[in-house]
């Protein structure tokens, strides 16, 4: 995320399922340690398949997308990672 976050001054993450809990704890340590600051949280509720078949049965997939902005020390506090 860091190395995205030293070219790109705003990151979105895209997570589907179980993965949302993952990237739902990613973006807090980036926010809690200083290096980006969450400005965007969206969930999507969307259907896999364009089909009809499986719109009747009601299958939906939850999408969670987290916009983070690179924090303002952010280059001062990733100068030691770099070796």
């Amino acid at each position: 995320m860091k190395i995205f976050l030293k070219t790109f001054e705003t990151v979105e993450l895209h997570a589907l399922g179980e993965a949302i809990s993952l990237s739902v704890r990613v973006s807090e340590n980036m926010s809690r340690f200083g290096y980006a600051s969450i400005t965007k949280i969206e969930q999507l509720t969307f259907h896999p398949d364009e089909k009809e078949e499986s719109q009747k049965e009601g299958r939906k997939k939850i999408k969670m997308i987290v916009t983070l902005k690179r924090g303002a020390d952010f280059f001062e506090k990733t100068k030691n990672l770099e070796k």
